[in-house]
């Protein structure tokens, strides 16, 4: 684009350009957490179901918009605690760390333990049923 568009542009009365507001800014920092807790929580989802149960999810792990690495880190711990909850309520042991926290391509490293398994009857009788059907 040469010089003399450029000040066309500019010139144009038509075009109004704002800056966001503040709430407008906070709202798009809050919905980018939400994609990131929704994208961990697909990832965790897949790598607990393949008996993963310690490693880290980086940048490249997940498909989600890049400006989610650029969150600040109380968004981040919002989107991370509402992991944690979910873990809690099913009762799982897990500890997070954060590694490269100020580089743009930081990284989650993540160990999630199994609840100790309870007595139940009924798991019993399952457990039983499956146990008769191997041979």
């Amino acid at each position: 684009m040469s010089h003399t568009e450029n000040a066309t542009i500019s010139e144009n009365k038509d075009e109004k350009i704002e800056i966001p507001s503040v709430s407008q800014v906070r709202k798009t920092m809050r919905q980018l957490s939400n994609q990131l807790y929704i994208a961990w929580k697909k990832e965790l989802c897949t790598r607990i179901l393949d008996f993963e149960f310690e490693g880290y999810i980086a940048q490249d792990h997940i498909d989600i918009n890049p400006a989610v690495w650029r969150l600040p880190n109380d968004e981040v711990g919002y989107a991370l605690s509402k992991i944690q909850d979910d873990l809690d309520k099913l009762g799982y042991e897990y500890e997070f760390k954060f590694d490269d926290v100020d580089d743009v391509s930081w990284i989650m490293f993540y160990c999630i333990e199994l609840p100790d398994r309870i007595e139940d009857p009924d798991e019993d009788v399952e457990n039983d049923a499956v146990d008769s059907v191997v041979v």
